[in-house]
């Protein structure tokens, strides 16, 4: 979380000095990239090793920011996983047992 905004930084005090519609250009890209990599990328290298579904991954990660912050968008996906891998175990494994 805090390694994109020291770049942003970064890239911003180099890019001064080449003027104003530069530090606009590398705003934008940055902030394209950033949006990119939010929606779409994490969640699906999240659900792929944690075998989610990636709009669980998308849920889990909203939730746990607005209730907890930081921390919250940090252990959202492993919470969700456990939740997941709990309910596999306990629910509908016993289902599928007593069909059977």
């Amino acid at each position: 979380m805090l390694g994109p905004a020291l770049a942003i930084v970064l890239a911003i005090a180099t890019s001064i000095s080449y003027g104003v519609p530069y530090c606009i250009g590398v705003l934008v890209i940055f902030g394209i990239s950033q949006v990119a990599e939010n929606q779409f990328l994490r969640p699906l290298v999240f659900s792929k090793f944690m075998d989610i579904n990636p709009l669980v991954v998308i849920i889990s990660l909203l939730v746990g920011a607005k209730f907890l912050g930081l921390w919250g968008a940090i252990l959202a996906p492993v919470v969700a996983s456990v939740f997941i891998v709990l309910i596999d175990e306990l629910y509908i494994k016993t289902i599928n047992q007593e069909e059977q």
